[in-house]
């Protein structure tokens, strides 16, 4: 089983990779889990203005390791061995192209509780998911 847990910094991502280390251990084999985080991207043209491409792409992969250290970190504890995966981009769409890439069979990810009136007008990274996601996905509250 490959399951693909995109994480975002949030206190839900970390109970999302708890969730997958409880999954994994009532799996009768260990999962190949990946680990995503996708940074929305700065307008290029605008922060090149201000500071060169290596400096944005220093940024990108510096929060992008930061907000990847705690689920990572509770994944290892259990004895899982997560691949990481940065990415840049509208996060559902970088999700959902990046699980059916791998070959995922499960997506886990955290739901925010913005309330239903903010999903509604706004939208979320996980109602985009569950409505396009060709396998299960997993919500995490």
């Amino acid at each position: 089983m490959k399951i693909l847990l995109a994480v975002d910094g949030s206190p839900v991502s970390l109970r999302a990779a708890e969730e997958v280390v409880r999954l994994a251990r009532a799996l009768k084999s260990e999962p190949d889990v990946h680990v995503v985080y996708v940074h929305l991207p700065i307008p290029l043209d605008f922060a090149t203005r201000h500071v060169g491409r290596e400096a944005v792409e220093a940024y990108y992969r510096d929060e992008g390791e930061a907000v990847l250290q705690a689920p990572l970190a509770a994944l290892t504890a259990s004895d899982l061995m997560p691949q990481r995966h940065l990415h840049v981009g509208q996060p559902a769409d970088v999700i959902l192209q990046l699980a059916g890439e791998l070959g995922c069979d499960l997506i886990c990810l955290g739901r925010h509780g913005r309330g239903a009136m903010a999903d509604l007008l706004l939208g979320s990274v996980a109602n985009r998911v569950v409505q396009r996601a060709p396998m299960p996905v997993l919500l995490v509250g």
